[in-house]
């Protein structure tokens, strides 16, 4: 029986030059899933993040309003009554409250979670 070192040593070398190139295609492979999957969890932070915002964008420029018309009207009316104007002021710090970092970051929170069950 005569051994064929040449051959045995040729299929050698192509079963691992075959087995690199499947390896690093799976790591790639792995690496781009991965990928896509980091990318849809940002999506979904900035979409929840966009809904949100927009939302208090929508209040918050409502307030503009409010208040640009409450100094509008102070200005045109010259209040000399002290407990006028602090009620007015109270009134505007009153609803200026609604709006605290914590909110809106507790809406951007649950807004991300609604959207990961859809």
């Amino acid at each position: 029986m005569k051994v064929d070192w040449g051959k045995i040593v040729t299929n050698a070398l192509s079963t691992l030059v075959a087995a690199m190139f499947v390896g690093a295609f799976a790591i790639i492979w792995n690496g781009v899933m991965t990928f896509d999957d980091r990318i849809k969890e940002t999506e979904t932070g900035l979409m929840a993040t966009i809904d949100v915002m927009s939302k208090n964008m929508e209040l918050l420029s409502q307030e503009y309003n409010h208040l640009n018309n409450t100094i509008n009207r102070l200005a045109r009316k010259k209040y000399r009554d002290e407990e006028t104007e602090k009620g007015i002021m109270d009134t505007v710090i009153t609803q200026s409250s609604n709006f605290k970092k914590d909110n809106i970051k507790e809406q951007i929170d649950i807004r991300q979670q609604t959207i990961r069950k859809h």
